[in-house]
Parts: C-alpha cells; structure tokens; sequence
C-alpha cells in the first residue's frame, strides 16, 4: 500500500511540476540538504496539488548565480529545491526534487521572464504579474523570480513584492518551513527568522498570527 502511494505521488508531481531539469528525480537527499542548512534554504511558494499532496519550493541563496549584468538587463540562475509532502491514511512521506532555473529581467521595463525547455530546446517565457489571480503556477514562478533578484540586489524587482512569501522574507525576515519534522498540534506555521537565526512558531488565534514559541 506504502509502495502504491509513493508511485501515486510520482505521477501527481510529474503532471503538475514545472521544473526545467528533465532528469532530476525525488530523493530524500534534498531533504536531507535543507534540514542540515535552514538558513540557507528560503521557501517562496506553496501550495497542493490535491489528493493529500503538498508541493512547496524553495531556492537555495548561495546558489545565486548571476549570468548576465548589463542594466537593466539581467539574467539570474539558482538551485530550486520542490519539497512533496504526502498523506494517506497514517502514513506521511517526505521527498524532493532539484532543478536548476533561470529568469531574465528587464528592470527598467519591469519585465520579467522564466526559462522553459522542452526537449532540449529553450525559450523566454514572459510573467506576467496581472495574471497571478488566474493561475498559481505563475505566481509562484514570480514568486521565485522576486526571491532570486533580491538576494541578489538587496532590492526588490517590482516597487513592491507582489507576492506573499517575498513580502514576509523583504519586510519581516521570516521564511516559512514547511519540513514535517518542525510541524506540531500547537502551531500553524513553522519560520525561519533570517535576523535572529532561530526558528519561530506561530497560530492564528481569533483571526490573528500569534506567535506561540
């Protein structure tokens, strides 16, 4: 039954994952990675792909790579880890996949573009922010892309993030973990506070986040 799950969450993954590298698979080893290194490793987008399937990304800071700088032109690789948290019945699973991404940024034009490739042939794939509200892969494509020109700059692509996560990590310093072994009853969030180095917990108590630990 174990078996049957972890192949279910397999296939799941691979129809909703928009990672570039084709032959990057799921292992405990990028787990492994963040849970050895916390402050190293910053969630940028979370979200479900149904079935008790949990996917939440995130870019790994001292990957930054910045390939391109001629402003306002830029092109800013990094190493994405996707985290899948799966649950059937009494059973929880843990695994990650690896890729590496690409975005391309017009800063004076505010523009911003990922990387697709498919079958070895690449192409520049605008982002655009007004569609956010119509689709979460977009979003957290933004989202990754925002994280990436921050730690690179110490400055935020857009006027202002557009997107939560980058907004929590610009204005608070806190990045959310969403690695089961810090989850518990007592909270609803787990973060990784980037200023004082300790991880913090915290519960939505009458409609407000409360830190509880």
């Amino acid at each position: 039954m174990i078996r049957k799950f972890c192949l279910m969450i397999v296939m799941i993954f691979s129809m909703f994952s928009q990672a570039e590298c084709e032959d990057s698979k799921l292992s405990q080893a990028p787990i492994d990675a963040m849970y050895a290194d916390l402050g190293n490793y910053i969630q940028y987008d979370r979200g479900s792909a149904g079935t008790g399937l949990r996917i939440s990304n995130y870019i790994n800071r001292v990957s930054i790579d910045v390939q391109k700088y001629d402003p306002p032109q830029y092109i800013i690789a990094f190493h994405r880890i996707e985290q899948l948290v799966g649950h059937h019945m009494n059973t929880v699973s843990e695994s990650g996949h690896d890729s590496i991404v690409r975005y391309s940024y017009d800063l004076d034009l505010k523009k911003m573009y990922i990387e697709k490739c498919e079958n070895g042939v690449c192409h520049w794939e605008y982002l655009d922010p007004a569609q956010m509200n119509y689709s979460r892969f977009i979003e957290g494509d933004i989202a990754g892309g925002e994280m990436a020109f921050y730690l690179a700059y110490n400055q935020s692509f857009y006027d202002e993030p557009k997107t939560f996560y980058v907004k929590k990590f610009i204005n608070e310093g806190l990045s959310e973990i969403s690695l089961i072994r810090f989850e518990n009853e007592f909270s609803d969030h787990c973060y990784y506070n980037h200023v004082t180095h300790e991880l913090e917990w915290w519960k939505y108590v009458d409609g407000k986040s409360v830190r509880v630990k």
